[in-house]
């Protein structure tokens, strides 16, 4: 992830104060472009470089506030992180139980566990 974190400087500095808005949309893209199969590779890179610019944004903004003690800022940081994640991760099942309800398939069918023959072994996966 070394380009995002040059990327990182060079959007800050370029963007100023649409640098939120635009780091909304590399996630958003990234979001609707994971429901296309062709394109779930290309989703999950934009969501991933979304995250990771997320965080590096998030990291200067608690360290640059003063009301909180040096060890607080990073606590509330990884607080406010995990809050994030487990809704990202909520949002992203909802989305992909709404694809597969759209697709006629059941919530049978999207939860079976399925075999898969790797080599010469049979590997269950839930």
């Amino acid at each position: 992830m070394l380009g995002a974190t040059v990327s990182f400087s060079f959007l800050v500095r370029r963007l100023g104060n649409y640098f939120e808005g635009a780091l909304f949309g590399i996630l958003f893209l990234g979001f609707c472009t994971v429901f296309f199969e062709k394109r779930i590779f290309g989703g999950f890179l934009f969501l991933n470089y979304g995250l990771f610019l997320l965080n590096l944004w998030l990291n200067r903004q608690y360290l640059a506030t003063t009301t909180l003690h040096k060890e607080q800022q990073l606590v509330v940081k990884k607080v406010t992180q995990n809050k994030g994640a487990i809704t990202h991760q909520f949002v992203l099942m909802l989305g992909f139980l709404l694809a597969g309800h759209i697709q006629g398939f059941s919530l049978q069918q999207l939860f079976q566990v399925q075999e898969q023959i790797i080599g010469n072994r049979a590997i269950t996966s839930s």
